[in-house]
């Protein structure tokens, strides 16, 4: 019956309308594993339930349903963006966000049941199981829509801001970004200043310019690699520092060979 709630929160636009609110929050994908939905805020699970064959007893079992002060079956999720807390193949329960700012509480779990434990069960456990068991990082996350932090998503250890999250990862890798721009920006500005002290004193540069320039290549570098590894694992991961490795030992080879040799540093100031 789980399967089939999940339908309803996915059929009839639902699915969209759960989308776009994520992308609201900057969640613009939904990894493969995770599935999503929307409760509608009149209502009207029980009653399509009922059609199905599901008798109210055992929609109160499932946790989607729940005897109201009048005693009447109204739906447990109204007016939230909902996601599946699998338990292995089972679709064990739900966990909903509130769309309205105001609406308490803003996150609600299926009621505790038969299927539904939440002393037992984590969100996005099941959906990383396999990248878990091949060594990747889990980094606990307060709910499934945190706030400025993009959910639904693995990714493989390879620094700082890359880590798998058991339902929440920060998906833009802050650091390469930071380190990218910093190095570009000291590209520049030592660029700008060589051609600059050439042009003022007709003589080569200081030998501590082929340093400069190496060093901003190399935050640049730094700043590629941890990007690029940022969606890669296994072997490209791998494959993206060694290459990184190597062009370090290159531009170390060269302000040696530079410092060493003053017609190469006029020959790098013409370049």
């Amino acid at each position: 019956m789980t399967a089939a709630t999940l339908s309803y929160f996915q059929d009839y636009g639902r699915l969209d309308v759960a989308r776009n609110y994520l992308a609201g929050r900057g969640i613009t994908e939904v990894a493969d594993g995770f599935c999503v939905g929307y409760a509608p805020i009149g209502g009207g699970l029980v009653s399509h339930l009922k059609q199905l064959g599901f008798d109210e007893a055992l929609q109160v079992a499932a946790g989607v349903a729940r005897a109201g002060q009048d005693g009447r079956l109204t739906d447990v999720f109204r007016d939230r963006v909902v996601a599946v807390i699998a338990d292995g193949s089972t679709i064990a329960g739900f966990v909903g966000r509130a769309v309205q700012a105001d609406k308490t509480p803003k996150y609600l779990n299926s009621p505790a049941g038969e299927l539904f434990d939440k002393g037992r069960l984590l969100f996005g456990l099941t959906e990383g199981a396999d990248r878990l068991r091949r060594g990747d990082l889990p980094v606990l996350a307060p709910n499934f829509v945190s706030d400025g932090s993009p959910c639904f998503d693995y990714r493989a250890p390879s620094g700082a801001d890359d880590m798998v999250h058991t339902g929440c990862v920060n998906n833009i890798p802050w650091v390469g970004v930071v380190f990218f721009v910093v190095g570009v920006i000291l590209r520049v500005v030592f660029h700008a200043s060589s051609r600059y002290w050439y042009l003022k004193n007709r003589y080569a540069q200081p030998n501590y310019w082929p340093c400069a320039f190496g060093g901003a290549h190399v935050v640049i570098l730094l700043g590629v690699a941890l990007i690029a590894s940022h969606y890669l694992s296994g072997w490209w991961f791998a494959l993206v520092w060694a290459a990184f490795l190597l062009f370090f030992v290159a531009i170390a080879v060269h302000v040696v060979r530079v410092q060493r040799n003053p017609a190469a540093a006029a020959a790098s100031r013409n370049s």
